[in-house]
Formats: structure tokens, C-alpha cells, sequence
């Protein structure tokens, strides 16, 4: 079960990843690698799956959030 402070937490977290938003939601590719590699992930990965985009909603979903 998820607490209420980790709900808040993730919040925080997909806030601040979403400010870290470029261009129409995009992030860098320097900060999609930052990202992947703060999860145990690489952008190679993700673009198997979901094409090569930098949109930070889709990342962000992938990653579970």
C-alpha cells in the first residue's frame, strides 16, 4: 500500500521532472539519459517501445509513474 507521504513524494518528483520540460513537453536528451539512468533504465530501451521521443509524460509513464 502507498503511503499518503509517498504519494507526495512521487508528486514532487513527476513536478519536478515536468519542469525540466524544454520544448512542448520534451526534455533534453541530456535529461531523458539523466532520467533513464536515475531508474536502472537507458533511453535505448525506451525507444524500443515507444519510438525515439523525448516527451516527459510518456517517459515518465513508462518508468511507472
Amino acid at each position: 500500500m502507498t503511503t499518503p507521504s509517498a504519494l507526495a513524494c512521487e508528486t514532487i518528483y513527476i513536478a519536478d521532472v515536468m519542469a525540466c520540460n524544454v520544448i512542448n513537453g520534451c526534455l533534453s536528451k541530456n535529461d531523458a539519459n539523466r532520467l533513464f539512468n536515475e531508474h536502472g533504465s537507458a533511453y535505448e530501451e525506451f525507444a524500443e517501445d515507444c519510438g525515439e521521443i523525448l516527451d516527459a509524460k510518456s517517459i515518465l509513464d513508462w518508468l511507472g509513474y
